[in-house]
């Protein structure tokens, strides 16, 4: 009976050792973690754009842009536009946070894709306006960002080609003005 008594108290000596344990190690592991407000990154990798209304020779007036539409497009390894995917009216779906004429292409907006592959930066888009002779193109977008700890994040590229002009916007979430091509 001796024994039997020397063998509970082990066992309980035991247990307390190992809830004690693990009490330090999970405190350990909380101590670690800052607490934050996620980054948001959609609007970090996000494109900014905003149709010129300036009233000059390349700037749009307010009925071309009352009729805008995204046609979105495959990226090939040419410069082309053959292979839409899909089609975005701005004029029934609104602008980008009921600015005039501003929007922000990102995973989110417009579209809303997927968390997941494809991604926006996998296509290229063709702005149009119905009965209208203008279009802007943007293409070639390149995107790399990456989480530096538990709370920042970090673009380390944002760049692509609107109309003819490649544009470097890494770390800006400025809009930059589009104009007729």
């Amino acid at each position: 009976m001796g024994i039997r008594v020397q063998e509970d108290i082990f066992a309980a000596a035991m247990n307390h050792r190992f809830f004690i344990l693990l009490a330090l190690f999970a405190m350990v592991l909380s101590s670690c973690e800052e607490e934050c407000d996620p980054p948001d990154v959609d609007a970090l990798n996000g494109i900014y754009l905003e149709f010129d209304t300036d009233g000059g020779m390349d700037s749009f007036t307010a009925a071309e842009l009352d009729s805008v539409y995204m046609v979105r497009f495959i990226e090939a390894d040419f410069d082309s536009f053959l292979f839409p995917v899909d089609t975005f009216r701005f004029y029934q779906e609104g602008f980008y946070l009921d600015q005039p004429y501003r929007i922000r292409l990102s995973r989110q907006f417009p579209l809303g894709l997927p968390s997941g592959p494809p991604y926006y930066s996998s296509f290229k888009y063709l702005f149009k306006s119905f009965g209208q002779d203008f279009q802007v193109r943007l293409q070639s977008i390149e995107l790399d960002g990456s989480y530096t700890d538990d709370c920042n994040y970090e673009t380390r590229l944002k760049r692509y080609v609107l109309n003819d002009d490649t544009l470097e916007v890494t770390g800006s979430t400025q809009f930059v003005k589009m104009v007729k091509d």
